[in-house]
């Protein structure tokens, strides 16, 4: 397990770069059903930042270590839907391969977790794993998330390839 310093920090255009290196690695995008990568340039994920940016639905972090620098992504969905209507909302990591299994995907979902208990604002959190990517299922029943039915209003995620899990926040257990 890593035992360095672990950090988010809110992703601003110093970190483009490091998102179009995650974001085009096949073996990262395989499970997000683009195994060639995204296949974008740096003018596409400057378009993509100029309409996260605008929209504010989604709050989006870059993560960090001591010794392996940037890991990848993280972030939720605070889309007004979700969080007002449905009191939840999506989870969402992807790590470069070199800092998988090292227990910084954990870290940081637990600390997504305590901020979604801290907003106060929702019940629940939840993802959408690809069936394949045994790994990733494995952490999230670590995490408390269970398999469920998809929900009606997150048929668009429902792509045949995908599970659903939630996790409802009044039954999470950190460790810390």
């Amino acid at each position: 397990m890593y035992s360095g310093n672990i950090w988010l920090k809110e992703t601003n255009d110093d970190d483009l770069d490091n998102l179009l290196g995650l974001w085009n690695n096949p073996e990262v995008m395989k499970y997000v059903g683009l195994p060639n990568g995204i296949c974008w340039d740096k003018n596409d994920i400057e378009k993509w930042y100029i309409q996260y940016k605008k929209e504010g639905k989604f709050i989006h972090y870059s993560i960090y270590t001591d010794e392996l620098g940037y890991c990848g992504e993280t972030g939720y969905s605070e889309a007004e839907d979700d969080v007002i209507k449905h009191k939840n909302f999506g989870l969402e990591i992807k790590l470069l391969p070199k800092t998988q299994g090292k227990g910084i995907a954990e870290w940081t979902l637990r600390k997504i977790i305590d901020m979604a208990i801290k907003s106060k604002k929702i019940d629940s959190v939840w993802t959408t794993p690809h069936r394949d990517n045994i790994n990733a299922k494995k952490l999230y029943l670590k995490l408390g998330l269970k398999k469920k039915e998809f929900p009606e209003y997150l048929s668009e995620y429902n792509n045949g390839y995908c599970d659903y899990m939630e996790l409802k926040l009044c039954e999470y257990k950190n460790p810390e």
